[in-house]
């Protein structure tokens, strides 16, 4: 396989476990909500902060690519993105 196709399977993968992400989260809250008796106030306080640390590790992507390149900054959001 050549480099560029590695290189966009690898971006696709990205972008996919992105949009999974969202999704998951969207899905969860449902049974999160019965299990845990939140009201309306605190899953919207879940949905958020889930959202607000999606942008600022976006953020912190686009400063380290600024610094180092492009190629390293999107590895480092995803393995911190699979930890949250």
């Amino acid at each position: 396989m050549q480099k560029r196709h590695q290189l966009v399977l690898m971006a696709f993968m990205a972008i996919f476990i992105c949009y999974m992400d969202t999704v998951a989260i969207s899905v969860a809250i449902i049974p999160m909500v019965e299990t845990y008796g939140w009201d309306m106030s605190t899953q919207g306080l879940v949905l958020s902060s889930f959202f607000v640390g999606y942008l600022l590790t976006q953020i912190v992507g686009g400063r380290l690519a600024d610094r180092y390149g492009g190629c390293p900054p999107p590895a480092f959001n995803r393995q911190i993105g699979c930890i949250k």
